[in-house]
């Protein structure tokens, strides 16, 4: 999904259970950490504000 407003993103983002690595988007290719939603790569430890939770 596509979102025409930019996230706001945090490369080092201290609640673990909202990091990247946590969200749906989240995805690893070739030991690089890529968001599918922003199609950029990120850190695992980062967030923004279009995470949505695996859980």
């Amino acid at each position: 999904m596509s979102h025409e407003i930019e996230s706001e993103f945090v490369s080092d983002w201290g609640n673990e259970a909202s990091q990247c690595q946590n969200c749906t988007s989240f995805l690893v290719e070739n030991e690089q950490c890529f968001c599918a939603e922003s199609k950029t790569l990120v850190p695992p430890q980062g967030h923004c504000n279009f995470f949505q939770s695996l859980d």
